[in-house]
C-alpha cells in the first residue's frame, strides 16, 4: 500500500511541483519513460524516494515516517544502480538527475544545526553527484538526439548557453581570487568553478527558469571541479566564498519546496563562518538576501521585489 501511495503522489503531486512546464510533465507520461520507470528497479526506487521526501516536507506530523521510507528506498536504489549492467542510458540519466535533486533537497532542508556537519553533508552531495555522472559518461548528445528526453534536454541546453562574459557578481569574485595570489593552479580551479557559477546564474535568469529551475540549480554541482570539492572539504575560505555565490542561485528559487530557505542558510552561515574580514567577498550574496527574486545574468540586478516568502526552513529531525 505504501508504494501505491508513493506512486500516486509522485505523478500527481511531486513531479508536477518540481517543474511547472507542461511539456516537461508530458515527458513523464510518454511510453518510453513510463516503461523505464516500471522496468528499471533503481529508477523506480529513487522516484518513490523523492515522493516520500516530498510528503515528509508537506506533512510535518508524518515527517520521520516518510523520511525513513525515503532513506531506505534511496539506499536500495544506489546499490542497484552501481551493480546494474543495463546499457540503456535513458534510465541512468533520469536516475542521475532525480538523485541529484533529491540529495540536494535533503542536504539543504534536513540539515544539521552545526554548519561544519552541514558542509560535510554538502561535500558528500557534490562527490555523489559527480560520481554518478561519471558512470553516465558523455551521453548527453545521444540522449538529446535519440530519446524522448530530447525536448527537455534541448530546453536545458538553451538555458545553459554562455554569454561569453562574467556578470558583476562572478567578475568581482574572480578578481578577488586573482588578487589573493593563491598560485596558478588554485586560481585556475576557482576560475573554472566561477565560470560554472555564471552559467548557473544565466540559467536562473532565463525566461524558462521560473517554470523549471533544475538546470540552474543542478548545473554547477554537475560541473564543479573535483579539486574545488577538495578545497571546500578543507574549509578553504575562498572556496566557502565561492559556495556562497551558489547560494544566490538557490535563494532565487526559494519558492520551490525542494530548496526552501537553503540558499539563505548557506549565505548567512558562510558569512558568520568567514567573519567581517571577508565582507568584501560576500557583497553580492548579502545583497541577494535583501530583495532578489530572480537573477539578471549580467548585472545581478533585482528584477522583482521580495514578496515575503520565507521558505520551508530546515526540517527538524
Amino acid at each position: 500500500m505504501l508504494h501505491a501511495e508513493l506512486l500516486c503522489h509522485l505523478f500527481t503531486e511531486t513531479l508536477p511541483s518540481v517543474c511547472d512546464n507542461s511539456s516537461h510533465q508530458m515527458i513523464w507520461s510518454s511510453p518510453e519513460i513510463l516503461q523505464c520507470c516500471s522496468k528499471v528497479p533503481y529508477l523506480a526506487n529513487e522516484l518513490l524516494a523523492l515522493a516520500a521526501t516530498h510528503i515528509s516536507i508537506i506533512r510535518p506530523a508524518q515527517r520521520e515516517q516518510y523520511r525513513d521510507h525515503a532513506t531506505q528506498l534511496q539506499i536500495h536504489a544506489l546499490r542497484t544502480f552501481y551493480s546494474a549492467a543495463d546499457p540503456d542510458i535513458t534510465p541512468r540519466f533520469l536516475f542521475s538527475s532525480i538523485l541529484s535533486l533529491h540529495t540536494l533537497c535533503a542536504t539543504l532542508l534536513f540539515r544539521d544545526t552545526n554548519f561544519d556537519a552541514f558542509l560535510n553533508s554538502f561535500v558528500h552531495y557534490l562527490r555523489l553527484h559527480r560520481g554518478v555522472r561519471t558512470v553516465l559518461g558523455g551521453s548527453w548528445r545521444a540522449l538529446r538526439e535519440t530519446t524522448a528526453l530530447g525536448p527537455v534536454l534541448g530546453a536545458a541546453e538553451s538555458q545553459l548557453q554562455s554569454e561569453g562574459s562574467l556578470g558583476p557578481a562572478c567578475s568581482r569574485l574572480l578578481t578577488l581570487v586573482q588578487q589573493a595570489k593563491l598560485g596558478p593552479s588554485v586560481t585556475a580551479i576557482y576560475q573554472d568553478a566561477i565560470g560554472g557559477l555564471q552559467l548557473a546564474m544565466t540559467s536562473a535568469a532565463s525566461p524558462g527558469a521560473w517554470e523549471d529551475c533544475t538546470p540552474a540549480v543542478l548545473a554547477w554541482p554537475a560541473s564543479v571541479p573535483l579539486e574545488y570539492i577538495d578545497l571546500l572539504q578543507r574549509r578553504s575560505p575562498d572556496a566557502l566564498a565561492v559556495l556562497a555565490h551558489y547560494g544566490i542561485v538557490l535563494h532565487a528559487h526559494r519558492h520551490r519546496w525542494f530548496l526552501g530557505d537553503g540558499g539563505r542558510y548557506l549565505i548567512e552561515s558562510i558569512r558568520e563562518s568567514l567573519g567581517p574580514e571577508w565582507a568584501e567577498w560576500m557583497v553580492f550574496p548579502d545583497q541577494a538576501l535583501e530583495s532578489i527574486v530572480t537573477l539578471d545574468p549580467l548585472d545581478g540586478a533585482v528584477t522583482g521585489q521580495d514578496e515575503g516568502y520565507t521558505g520551508l526552513g530546515a526540517c527538524a529531525g
